[in-house]
């Protein structure tokens, strides 16, 4: 199942990473239209290292997701970074997303930072899954997940 992207008239698609972050912004503002906020970050050479793709705030508690598709890893500025933002008491955490093959549907996973710091393809026990919702031919995330570790203390 593809998220459902746009792009304009004589542009390229979007690459996987782009779709999934589509498809998050997209759940985001279903589930808190008028109440959050997301900005994408756009690092360069002279960027710190590690930045969230994501950031921003629900109902004014901050966030970091960095986004990862299949066979992605964390680097260790990313890792650092998310830890650092969880520590300071926000919501910081991996977000991963599978796209569908003929044996499987596309699949999306929360992992919280402490999580993403002992991250492995291998031990999935601790990955928090996000199910898909289809409403009006759009396809969105069901974010419960997300906002049970944004309500954390």
């Amino acid at each position: 199942m593809r998220p459902n992207v746009s792009y304009r008239a004589g542009g390229h698609a979007p690459g996987p990473e782009k779709q999934l972050e589509l498809l998050v912004r997209r759940s985001l503002a279903a589930r808190w239209k008028g109440r959050h906020q997301v900005h994408k970050y756009h690092g360069d050479e002279y960027s710190e290292v590690g930045m969230p793709d994501l950031f921003g705030h629900v109902e004014g508690r901050y966030y970091g997701l960095e986004l990862k598709v299949a066979h992605g890893y964390f680097t260790d500025g990313q890792k650092q970074a998310l830890m650092a933002t969880y520590e300071s008491g926000a919501c910081a955490a991996g977000l991963l997303g599978f796209k569908s093959t003929l044996q499987q549907p596309a699949s999306y996973w929360l992992l919280p930072a402490p999580i993403v710091m002992q991250f492995s393809y291998k031990d999935k026990r601790s990955w928090l899954p996000l199910l898909v919702v289809e409403r009006g031919g759009l396809t969105y995330l069901n974010l419960t997940p997300l906002e049970v570790f944004l309500a954390r203390p």
